[in-house]
């Protein structure tokens, strides 16, 4: 959504589906299962457990760190020698730096400020960055 310029809505999905996943985990002492009951949020209501299912797994372990790109509004195309940078500019998180991010041989980091405004550090020079 943030991709076609629609940031608002975007920042509103990624905001509920960030809360979800945490209030889950929370359940589940930050250990996510593959699979639980979809039942209605309530306060102080744990999330149910489906008693075959897989915990911690590891794709649902890393359904948090899969957000990153979204929020970072990032796209790479290293064969073509770019990289887009378009983050959600009311970012569920706020301000946002992210270290390590291997692109290529190279080792990136991305800046978010809290108003959407993007940088990226350590790129190759014949790389350029569409924003």
């Amino acid at each position: 959504m943030a991709a076609t310029g629609h940031d608002q809505a975007a920042a509103s999905q990624l905001d509920g589906l960030l809360d979800g996943l945490l209030d889950a985990a929370s359940g589940f002492d930050y250990r996510l299962p593959e699979l639980h009951a979809g039942e209605e949020r309530r306060p102080r209501a744990r999330p149910a457990p489906y008693p075959a299912s897989c915990r911690p797994q590891a794709w649902a372990a890393a359904a948090g760190v899969s957000l990153l790109p979204s929020l970072l509004g990032l796209q790479p195309d290293l064969p073509a020698g770019r990289i887009r940078l378009r983050p959600v500019a009311a970012s569920p998180v706020g301000a946002l730096e992210v270290s390590g991010i291997r692109l290529g041989s190279s080792s990136v980091t991305v800046s978010v400020d809290g108003c959407g405004h993007g940088e990226i550090a350590g790129l190759p020079q014949e790389t350029r960055v569409e924003k």
